[in-house]
């Protein structure tokens, strides 16, 4: 998925969240929670105090309101990401780029043999790798379980350099709604991941001033 940034300014208000879109927020670790709550707050016209947060049975955070968006947030050293939308479940991670260590024990236990291959010959073999785990951890943090969905029961299609969607899912969350799952590259050679319950749908990506 490739993405054009746009520079929002520490002082801006939120841009407004359209019904069928998705937004992801770049921001300063230490400012994330301030503007979730901000965002949230924006789309639902409460004031951030007044926001109620929850967990779910297996503690996916969510907001308790009516027709409340979903939102996720990930960090990774100083940068988090934000991303939320109206109508669906959705999951983000974020990863920051190194050499992967371990990589064929990570390989052998987390991944398919079709995404073992297509990362081994992949101009980048470790940012692809980081790019696929990306969008597993996205995608298990999408349907409400974290990790302990099990990653390897996670199966993407895999370009040579990004994630562009779900290969195979196994597991209960294979007989939902059709899962959406794509990796992108930010600035700073970072790089995270999307997922979200339902079909395609419009994606604005922000970096907000620190």
């Amino acid at each position: 998925m490739e993405l054009t940034w746009r520079a929002l300014a520490r002082d801006a208000p939120p841009p407004a969240l359209a019904r069928d879109e998705i937004q992801i927020h770049l921001v300063a670790r230490d400012a994330a929670y301030a503007w979730r709550d901000t965002l949230l707050a924006a789309a639902t016209g409460a004031a951030p105090s007044d926001l109620r947060h929850a967990r779910g049975r297996h503690g996916r955070p969510y907001l308790d309101a009516p027709d409340a968006p979903g939102f996720s947030l990930a960090h990774t050293d100083a940068h988090a990401l934000v991303a939320l939308a109206q109508g669906t479940t959705l999951g983000v991670d974020l990863e920051a780029p190194r050499t992967v260590l371990r990589r064929d024990a990570l390989l052998v236990r987390f991944f398919r043999a079709e995404e073992r291959e297509a990362i081994a010959a992949a101009p980048d073999p470790d940012r692809l790798l980081l790019h696929a785990w990306a969008g597993k951890e996205a995608l298990v943090k999408a349907i409400g379980r974290g990790i302990a969905y099990g990653l390897a029961r996670v199966g993407l299609a895999l370009d040579g350099a990004a994630v562009t969607g779900l290969a195979t899912l196994e597991g209960p969350a294979a007989t939902l709604a059709p899962w959406t799952v794509a990796s992108f590259d930010l600035p700073g050679r970072y790089l995270g991941a999307i997922a979200w319950r339902g079909g395609a749908r419009p994606v604005r990506a922000f970096v907000r001033g620190g």
